[in-house]
């Protein structure tokens, strides 16, 4: 608030930081699984429309867990390319405990495909 001033401003800054995390990490979740640039981006910006969107507009830490889940989302597919070596235990482990800290409903959603993969 020292920084914007105002809660009108505080606001939009941060709409504008979720929704940067979570296109970003949506492209790069698209590239990690091997899809074409144009089709990344796209992916990107559609995620931004219906899955950020919603948690946003009712100002609640839902949208943070969904702008942080492409990254939990690289370690599910780390866990199923890496072969020698499936899981990456620190980048797994901060992710999580990130996404834990912003909003502890996001962490089940997200542990699911986790507990799946573990078991099979």
């Amino acid at each position: 608030m020292l920084l914007v001033r105002n809660w009108f401003n505080f606001q939009i800054l941060v709409i504008f930081i979720v929704f940067l995390i979570a296109g970003i990490g949506m492209y790069r979740l698209a590239l990690k699984a091997k899809v074409n640039e144009v089709i990344a981006i796209l992916l990107a910006v559609l995620y931004l429309q219906f899955g950020i969107v919603a948690g946003i507009l009712r100002f609640n830490f839902i949208a943070w867990g969904a702008a942080l889940a492409p990254y939990a989302m690289m370690q599910v597919l780390y866990m199923i390319e890496d072969k020698k070596r499936p899981i990456h235990w620190l980048s797994l482990a901060l992710i999580m405990a990130l996404i834990a800290q912003v909003h502890l409903l996001s962490t089940i959603f997200i542990a699911c495909p986790f507990c799946h993969l573990c078991s099979s």
